[in-house]
């Protein structure tokens, strides 16, 4: 019996047959659409842009693209949608027609879709035109980086072009400048900018007792020159880049060796690497020639592009593609904020709304990142590995010929094995398993990192030496991790291919190994499986190449792009000879019978031994063992020792490249609803359109075009950045948008001579900062010269004086170290596990904790869990690390003043200062003005001294001091330590 669907298509078009085609679209088609589809989709209202109130309209279609295909009802996105078949794409959405309808529209579809001659009307609600040349032309940050020449002046306040500039923007508007600031106050402001610390008293005094001008370039020299120079500035980098080390959501999983990209951007900034050289390295690091760290040997390049992998991840997504493009969109924004000061996200959905950033520019860079796999990958330090694999080559040789010369003797009787024991077949691929790669000559398109894989699958009379230091040779046409030796580390990818089989089938030998499949580049499966237990293989069966397979559960991931990996961590190896996909069960084939062990040996060495006959060498080796000759024996020692010498690798986050990909639009931001291909490429507003990026990912030319000196927006972003860390503000407020909804830059002119300059010079960030601090404008006091220029520039846009700034959460830490001579200095390394004090426990917090005082180490040191961030960094506006954080919150609230007086941290840096102030022998009035030189970087007044001494005789009373004793009690000092710890002129700085 026929569906009724059906028999209702084949009554409508007898129907159909009977009344002319005008007659069956005007009683049959029209009143279907105008009921059902005009409301939403006619003349006053367009949603998805699809009009159906004509057919010029309907043929145009949508969004989506054409609504119908003339003469091909199947291929209609109509008929589509109408059938109700795809939970995602439902129309009306109210219900669905009846069965009768359906065929009616499905029959007027097929019949060639007729519509009577008449005119289509205009509609009531156009879209408007996304003109992005006209756009780009109207807004300041598109438009050439001009050359400004400093305005003249006959003042001598100016030092040099920045004040020239800064003069004239203050002249115009009625202000004058602050006189200069006190020579305590500067050098205090001079030591936070640079170096995020404070002066120690020595220096304070040195430069109070000459404040000259050539003492205060020493000073910015020494400073600049500092190694904390770089910890400073690289904090403020990772608020750029979102650094964390955990993945946050709910289980908040450890992102391996992350701490290894902080240390990288330390590094970066003391050793001054030119900044479009950092942009390079980290858009693309792993493609660039390595720059090796001299003293560590490290390829720093590769390291950089680490910061891609540094997002938020859920452990368990039910959506893995919706995951996957918003991963994506992660990176772009943090790529557009951080390097271009530009909102490309604002784009996924539909064209930017006020910038000259396009749809299709959004997923051309999508595309980038869709052709890149996350890494963690072995690095060679200094080169040693490759050394010591190099050392081994003449070992192997000599090994080779003695094991090559015993194996003849072992075969040169006519021995045959017939059948393995008793077991008569083995799994195999059924015969309609569809081959995805065989290494018979090549990698096969694969991709390799690490030391392990080598680039090249074995070949003839091919061999490795085990764990028990036994020779096992190897069948040629395979990719094998330890046949140089067992220690090395490395990962085998595959090419990108789309998911359409529910069996993934590999012929692999190995033991403390993986084979994993990567579903739309979900990797924090390896911490949690919920929903992707079928993803990962142990391989631990041994030498003998197998069938194992991955499967059940991959018919949910039909249609996703995938690819295969194999890892060798190190303690193991992984062969890999053959993949195939299918879709059944492996079918059982007989054990093929061994040829004679002579004829077994010629094929090995000609490389085209079978599995069979690798067994049966490897059989008559393990048999035999006891025959070896010392001269053998001794060669595999030799060897084996060698193998266990090989220096362990340095494991460092990173990118990869994988399989190019063109991403499709997704229309309103919905990967279901795909729309025109996109290749990869840069924004068109600046010229990407006509540079299609070639082969690979296209990071490369990427990074070029980010860094290219016609690029308005790089030099003058990054310039801006730097302005914002020494004056408190941006020349444009908003750092990470320079868009129409971002501030308008205060001092135009200036920027684009900074932004000129800093490319000029090389790109370099200490001659930049090294010009703003020497400046005048940066020498200004916090105290208007006149009170009326705080009413005419209230907000202090126009640095008619130094602002007031308080510090960061790290400085306030830092500082409270610091002052208690708790600091230590030691730099790089695994981070300092987060402190969990009892208000941050629960079933999902980590069940070690730190230590309270972080090691005493500096904050960039401290691991940083997005779940449970430090309560101090939380109350000074530590920014959550969830995208590009340029400007941080600067809020005054009670919890701050609450954290100062009862956190547990601060108590104790109080003890420690005071505790030592009451144990010196020099006078009270020595030690408080060393107490306030260690607070507050200055000296004591006579008040301050007065009112210090007034206390401490009040808290020698409350603890019973007896006489003689009251300025020796450690537990006044300490409460007066604490009680300037919580002071305002603590954590500002003028």
């Amino acid at each position: 019996m026929l569906p009724v669907a059906t028999l209702l298509f084949i009554a409508v078009s007898q129907s159909a047959v009977g009344a002319g085609p005008s007659d069956f679209f005007e009683t049959k088609v029209r009143p279907i659409l105008v009921d059902n589809c005009h409301e939403c989709h006619g003349p006053e209202k367009q949603k998805s842009e699809l009009r159906l109130d004509h057919i010029d309209f309907i043929l145009k279609g949508g969004e989506a693209g054409p609504a119908i295909v003339r003469n091909d009802a199947g291929a209609s996105r109509l008929v589509h949608a109408i059938r109700y078949t795809d939970p995602d794409l439902q129309m009306p959405p109210n219900g669905r027609l009846s069965d009768e309808s359906v065929a009616v529209l499905e029959q007027w579809i097929a019949d060639g879709a007729y519509w009577p001659e008449e005119s289509a009307q205009a509609t009531h609600a156009e879209k408007p035109v996304f003109d992005l040349a006209a756009r780009r032309k109207s807004h300041w940050a598109w438009q050439p980086i001009r050359e400004t020449t400093p305005p003249e002046t006959a003042s001598t306040w100016p030092r040099d072009s920045i004040d020239k500039f800064v003069l004239a923007k203050l002249s115009e508007n009625g202000l004058t400048t602050a006189p200069p600031a006190d020579p305590a106050q500067l050098v205090r402001r001079l030591h936070y900018v640079i170096t995020g610390l404070p002066p120690d008293p020595e220096t304070v005094r040195a430069y109070l007792k000459d404040p000259s001008e050539a003492a205060y370039v020493a000073l910015v020299e020494r400073l600049l020159a500092s190694p904390r120079f770089g910890e400073a500035w690289a904090r403020h980098w990772l608020d750029l880049t979102r650094y964390a080390e955990t993945f946050g959501f709910e289980l908040d999983f450890p992102i391996a060796e992350a701490w290894q990209y902080r240390d990288y951007v330390i590094r970066a900034f003391n050793a001054d690497l030119p900044y479009d050289q950092l942009v390079r390295e980290h858009i693309a690091g792993d493609l660039l020639e390595p720059r090796v760290n001299p003293e560590t040997g490290l390829n720093e390049s590769i390291i950089a592009t680490g910061f891609w992998n540094l997002m938020q991840a859920q452990h368990a997504p039910v959506d893995v593609r919706l995951d996957h493009a918003d991963r994506v969109d992660n990176q772009i924004d943090v790529l557009g904020k951080t390097f271009l000061g530009m909102t490309i996200s604002c784009a996924r959905c539909h064209d930017h709304k006020f910038d000259a950033i396009s749809t299709a520019d959004y997923y051309a860079l999508s595309g980038v990142f869709r052709s890149v796999r996350r890494q963690i990958v072995p690095l060679d330090p200094a080169g040693d590995i490759a050394q010591s694999i190099s050392d081994l080559s003449p070992m192997r040789s000599d090994t080779s010929t003695q094991l090559d010369a015993w194996l003849k003797t072992q075969t040169s009787a006519p021995i045959v094995v017939s059948q393995r024991d008793a077991q008569k077949t083995m799994d195999a691929p059924p015969s309609s398993a569809v081959p995805f790669a065989t290494f018979a000559t090549s990698l096969d398109g694969w991709f390799t990192s690490g030391q392990a894989f080598g680039d090249q699958p074995t070949d003839s009379a091919e061999w490795f030496v085990s764990d028990d230091r036994r020779p096992i040779l190897l069948a040629g046409g395979q990719v094998h991790s330890g046949r140089l030796a067992l220690r090395l580390r490395g990962a085998l990818r595959s090419p990108s291919f789309i998911l359409d089989h529910a069996r993934i089938q590999a012929l692999v030998a190995g033991r403390n190994a993986q084979m994993r499949l990567v579903i739309e580049d979900y990797f924090v499966r390896e911490f949690h499986n919920l929903l992707f237990e079928s993803t990962v293989l142990d391989i631990a069966h041994g030498d003998e190449l197998r069938w194992l397979e991955i499967a059940g559960g991959l018919e949910k991931y039909q249609g996703c792009r995938a690819h295969i990996e194999f890892i060798d961590n190190g303690d193991g190896y992984v062969a890999v000879a053959e993949v195939r996909f299918s879709n059944e069960l492996f079918a059982q084939v007989p054990i093929e019978s061994t040829a004679p062990a002579a004829t077994a040996l010629a094929n090995w060495r000609a490389g085209n031994a079978t599995r069979a006959e690798i067994a049966l060498l490897n059989t008559l080796i393990v048999n035999n063992a006891t025959s070896f000759p010392q001269e053998l024996r001794d060669s595999l020692d030799k060897y084996a020792d060698a193998t266990s010498k090989i220096p362990e690798p340095v494991m460092v986050q990173a990118l990869a490249e994988g399989s190019p990909v063109e991403e499709r639009v997704y229309i309103r931001g919905n990967y279901k609803t795909l729309g025109e291909a996109t290749p990869r490429r840069f924004l068109s507003a600046l010229d990407g359109a006509n540079g299609r990026f070639g082969t690979g990912s296209g990071r490369r030319e990427l990074a070029e075009q980010i860094v290219v000196e016609t690029n308005p927006l790089t030099a003058r972003v990054m310039v801006n950045r730097l302005w914002q860390h020494v004056f408190g503000r941006g020349i444009v407020a908003t750092t990470d948008n320079f868009g129409v909804l971002g501030a308008a830059p205060t001092h135009p002119e200036l920027l684009d001579y900074l932004a000129r300059d800093y490319q000029r010079n090389g790109w370099s960030t200490k001659a930049l900062i090294r010009k703003l601090v020497l400046s005048s404008t940066f020498r200004m006091g916090s105290v208007a010269a006149n009170p009326a220029d705080d009413m005419r520039d209230p907000d202090n846009t126009l640095l008619h004086r130094m602002p007031l700034r308080r510090l960061t959460a790290e400085s306030v830490r830092d500082s409270l170290l610091f002052a208690a001579d708790n600091l230590d200095s030691t730099m790089y390394g695994k981070s300092v596990m987060a402190y969990i004090s009892p208000f941050m426990g629960g079933n999902r917090a980590p069940k070690e904790s730190g230590p309270m005082d972080g090691a005493r180490r500096r904050s960039i040191y401290l691991e940083i869990r997005r779940n449970h961030l430090p309560q101090l960094f939380m109350a000074f506006d530590f920014p959550t690390p969830d995208s590009t954080h340029g400007t941080r919150n600067v809020s005054n609230v009670p919890a701050q003043a609450l954290v100062l007086m009862n956190d547990p941290f601060v108590v104790a840096q109080a003890q420690t200062l005071g505790s030592s102030l009451a144990a010196l022998t020099d006078s009270i009035d020595a030690r408080i003005e060393e107490l306030y030189l260690r607070i507050f970087g200055r000296t004591a007044s006579v008040d301050d001294i007065a009112r210090s001494k007034d206390f401490l005789l009040k808290q020698s009373k409350i603890y019973d001091g007896s006489p003689g004793t009251e300025f020796s009690n450690p537990h006044s000092w300490t409460n007066l330590c604490h009680a300037l710890f919580m002071a305002k002129d603590f954590i500002y700085v003028g």
